[in-house]
């Protein structure tokens, strides 16, 4: 997933742009809509589409907007990673996954004589 990347980059990056713009409460009511929509998806496009809405304006950095920025990036790893256990677990030629038709011995479709 880097196509969540740039932005991320743009919003960890704040502390560079500090004193470039006054960050207002508008510009922090924004910043907390887009990390709630980031924060309740379960799909990477989700977020990638919420993260798509991030001002594109300098933002000035303080304690308020890192803190935000971090909920983001947490919130985009959970779901990075959700996405992509979910891939493997559904990968057949992931390790530990069974060939399809075979049973696992002792199965129903061993049978013993007697």
């Amino acid at each position: 997933m880097v196509c969540w990347l740039a932005p991320v980059v743009a919003c960890v990056g704040l502390a560079a742009c500090a004193g470039l713009a006054a960050c207002g409460d508008k510009q922090l009511a924004a910043l907390e809509a887009v990390r709630a929509e980031v924060c309740a998806c379960k799909q990477p496009a989700c977020a990638e589409a919420a993260m798509a809405k991030l001002p594109k304006t300098d933002i000035r950095s303080d304690h308020r907007t890192q803190a935000l920025a971090t909920a983001m990036l947490d919130c985009l790893a959970k779901i990075d990673q959700a996405a992509t256990a979910a891939a493997a677990s559904e990968d057949p030629d992931a390790p530990g996954s069974a060939a399809p038709g075979s049973a696992a011995p002792g199965s129903a479709g061993s049978a013993t004589r007697p």
